[in-house]
């Protein structure tokens, strides 16, 4: 990535550079260096124009590759950090590490007036606070705000220094709160990649088969509705409706559903017509559906139940709801349920995490096929959410 990429945009034109940590294990007799600013001030906490005692000192080193027509690759040296800590990987401290290389490639941009970039490229998770800094902590800084970033994802499994799957409900990193000081324990908890995610103004990863299966359950690792949501505000999502039977749509996705449900010992319980044929992009209905039935799951304690029941409307639609006998919703949660500035990222009845943003694709989708969807819900009581979508008439269909 930090060799290809840049070689592939400098032969089409392209002034790329490159920033790495200074670590001591590069050996500065091999790869001679010159002072490109010594004694930057990095910010430890969210703002840029810190006191003296809340910045970290470092230095920015320049090499000339020789044999890649002296490419550019600038090394940020600290001492604590890289210097006293020689090698990429195996520190407690590298989530502070990475947050530290992300501050001080901004910092370097932002008061370095040789050179500035129209986008920076920031990789996986070690990349991810970039974007995030950038659209937060620099959102009204005059040069930085200016710049786009490009997320790019090569494993979407690792996101931090944890495991995403096992965080508890104090732990969880919702991507949207505050990023901790450099130095603060909490940088350890951080869930990097989401906040790429989030924040990035553009995404891409390693093939187009690759892009397509972390939207899914199976392989988003619990960020695929993040993926989607970031898909839609960035290009036009693709809409392929085709006529498809209801039944056997449901059936399609039951199969998953059922044993999530069965792990919390809740019974899943679902009713369709045979004779229901539907106009739809057959990815966007089934991840409404897989979003809603998993949201009643989420929120539903062990040993209660969940429904599926969809039923013929009228001649041109019909209604899919999903009830739940769970926690349901106060008024206020309810009132705000798909609006984008008051997310609610409640956790479920065992912990399980929610970016909130499921049910925002979902009524995005169905808005998409030109239908309705609306909830109502009682705290303690559990809720019910209905959607509306397109009857394929086969009859009407052969009069014409």
């Amino acid at each position: 990535m930090m060799y290809s990429l840049p070689k592939a945009l400098r032969e089409i034109g392209h002034d790329t550079r490159v920033m790495i940590p200074k670590y001591s294990s590069i050996d500065s007799a091999k790869f001679s260096m010159t002072m490109a600013k010594e004694g930057l001030l990095v910010p430890k906490g969210d703002v840029s124009a810190a006191p003296e005692n809340d910045q970290m000192i470092c230095n920015v080193k320049k090499f000339l590759d020789p044999d890649n027509g002296h490419a550019v690759t600038y090394l940020l040296e600290n001492e604590e950090y890289y210097e006293q800590r020689g090698s990429v990987y195996g520190y407690d401290v590298d989530p502070t590490r990475w947050a530290l290389l992300s501050r001080g490639a901004l910092e370097f941009v932002r008061t370095n007036d040789e050179w500035r970039p129209d986008v920076i490229v920031a990789s996986d998770w070690q990349g991810g606070l970039i974007p995030n800094y950038i659209k937060t902590v620099y959102k009204d800084d005059p040069i930085l705000s200016k710049i786009a970033t490009a997320f790019s994802i090569h494993n979407l499994y690792f996101q931090g220094m944890f495991d995403h799957r096992f965080t508890s409900e104090m732990d969880y990193d919702d991507g949207q709160s505050g990023i901790p000081p450099i130095g603060d324990p909490r940088m350890s908890k951080v869930n990097f990649m989401r906040r790429g995610i989030r924040y990035a103004d553009v995404i891409n990863t390693v093939s187009p088969n690759y892009a397509r299966e972390i939207t899914t359950p199976e392989y988003g690792e619990l960020l695929e509705n993040l993926l989607q949501w970031s898909r839609m505000r960035q290009t036009s999502y693709p809409f392929n409706p085709t006529v498809k039977n209801l039944s056997t749509l449901i059936e399609d996705n039951m199969a998953i559903l059922l044993q999530t449900a069965g792990s919390k010992d809740i019974k899943l319980q679902y009713s369709v017509p045979e004779n229901i044929d539907v106009f739809v992009d057959i990815n966007m209905f089934q991840t409404i559906v897989r979003n809603l039935v998993s949201n009643a799951i989420k929120f539903t304690g062990t040993g209660q139940e969940v429904a599926l029941i969809a039923q013929k409307l009228n001649e041109n639609e019909a209604t899919i709801s999903v009830r739940d006998t769970g926690i349901g919703m106060p008024k206020e949660v309810l009132e705000n349920l798909f609006m984008l500035n008051t997310i609610s990222n409640r956790p479920g009845t065992e912990g399980e995490p929610s970016s909130g943003l499921g049910l925002i694709i979902c009524k995005e989708f169905v808005e998409k096929h030109g239908g309705t969807l609306w909830a109502e819900s009682e705290e303690g009581k559990g809720s019910l959410f209905s959607f509306t979508i397109p009857i394929h008439d086969t009859q009407k269909n052969k009069k014409k």
